[in-house]
């Protein structure tokens, strides 16, 4: 009996010898990326946007986005913010920029599809952790009534503004009133 004991338990030690040395493997991926510059394309808000996305094996290093049919003044600042957050922080799980939520999207599908052509693995750099976010300029004004937007309604409810009654600071996020 304990010579039957015996060849089990060396069968079972051999076995897991075998199996740890052939069945896994604890070699971890040394690149992320095929060194080069791919192209992505994706629907943006006004037309189609792409994206060329340029990789060494491990890292991405120049994200250029060609957006010519977005919101002037929207798309554009868009593309800059999209590109530099997925630059600093490596991955895709970066936030849209507020105001131009489907250009933003359109973007980092655009860019998705480059590094999918880079051969990257999407689902890890959209599920990695995501760094602190691009700072926000603060600002402080002063005035007598604070309207937000220079639409129709903001221009209407401004309208004293006309008759020279009050100071009043209007700020659109296009910079343009009446947008």
């Amino acid at each position: 009996m304990r010579k039957l004991i015996k060849v089990l338990l060396i069968g079972l030690l051999i076995m897991g010898m075998v199996g740890t040395a052939f069945g896994c493997s604890t070699k971890t991926k040394d690149t992320t990326f095929k060194a080069g510059t791919y192209e992505g394309v994706a629907d943006g808000h006004g037309g189609k946007i792409t994206a060329t996305v340029t990789v060494t094996e491990n890292e991405i290093t120049e994200i250029k986005i060609d957006a010519p049919d977005e919101t002037e003044g929207l798309g554009d600042v868009a593309g800059e913010k999209i590109a530099k957050m997925i630059m600093e922080n490596q991955n895709l799980n970066v936030d849209t920029v507020s105001g131009a939520t489907n250009s933003s999207k359109g973007m980092i599908a655009a860019i998705t599809a480059a590094l999918e052509k880079a051969g990257a693995d999407i689902k890890a750099l959209q599920n990695a952790e995501a760094k602190a976010s691009v700072e926000v300029k603060q600002e402080d004004v002063t005035a007598d009534i604070v309207i937000i937007g220079a639409g129709g309604a903001g221009m209407a409810a401004g309208g004293a503004e006309l008759e020279g009654c009050i100071e009043t600071g209007g700020k659109e996020r296009k910079g343009t009133r009446n947008g």
